[in-house]
């Protein structure tokens, strides 16, 4: 998916610069160290992630993973996820819990919410280090 949509679409919609962009795929728990090695600081201005904080134990990497690699002072992450994750446990309020408690400095707010009335209400979050 990030091969074949994603980067194409990135590419045509922000005018991105190739060489600029990076995107990592796979289990959030090993990505740090790719990571690291992928900045001289480990660290991005752009965090982008959806569907990644569907139990309680992957909000609680999400959360580490995003104090971690999240460029100070200006980096902004992006979380995508349903409000409540039904059966597994995830949501976004463990990902703010797990976020607050992991690392103060970052702010955690909602950036869009959708809610059709259809189906389980979606965020997006907006992760940002406070001024």
């Amino acid at each position: 998916v990030l091969e074949c949509v994603t980067w194409p679409n990135t590419l045509l919609e922000a005018h991105a610069d190739e060489r600029r962009a990076r995107f990592f795929a796979g289990d959030w728990r090993g990505l740090s160290p790719l990571l690291e090695r992928a900045t001289p600081d480990g660290r991005f201005d752009r965090v982008v992630s959806a569907e990644t904080v569907y139990t309680l134990e992957a909000a609680e990497q999400m959360a580490t993973l995003v104090s971690r690699h999240l460029a100070r002072p200006h980096g902004i992450a992006l979380i995508g996820a349903k409000r409540y994750y039904f059966g597994t446990g995830g949501s976004i309020a463990a990902f703010r819990d797990a976020l607050a408690k992991r690392e103060p400095a970052l702010e955690c707010e909602a950036a869009l919410v959708i809610d059709n009335g259809h189906s389980n209400i979606r965020e997006v979050l907006r992760v940002r280090w406070r001024a």
